[in-house]
């Protein structure tokens, strides 16, 4: 099993002009969702089960991503602005097909990983 993803995002913000501070300030903000993407490579010997991805493993698999956002934001209690910076992983749960001699095939869900919050973290 190879779970993956990749991405890159950049924070830019130009923290001067014209427009009200409120209006710059929440302009220095970004978030990202990066899909999982998800391989199995199937399993058999002679005369037993085959464990493969339901066809087809798309759905699945996007179902689940890396999310997270950094930036300014306004502070919790409305004074000022703070730093922030979040990075969660959504759930990921697998459609699988068990193909078995003897019983048939079948087709099973597979949860993985379950919603995580992997950083929560802010600076006044």
């Amino acid at each position: 099993l190879k779970v993956a993803c990749q991405g890159r995002s950049a924070l830019s913000a130009v923290l001067a002009g014209d427009a009200e501070p409120a209006t710059l300030l929440a302009g220095a903000h970004v978030a990202w969702r990066y899909p999982l993407q998800v391989e199995l490579e199937p399993l058999a010997a002679d005369g037993f089960a085959t464990l493969a991805l339901a066809a087809p493993a798309a759905p699945a698999a996007a179902a689940a991503a890396i999310v997270g956002d950094c930036g300014l934001r306004p502070r919790p209690d409305g004074i000022g602005w703070e730093w922030h910076y979040g990075l969660r992983i959504e759930p990921l749960v697998l459609a699988t097909t068990l193909s078995d001699p003897l019983v048939g095939i079948s087709q099973q869900s597979r949860a993985l990983l379950p919603a995580l919050t992997l950083v929560d973290w802010a600076a006044p």
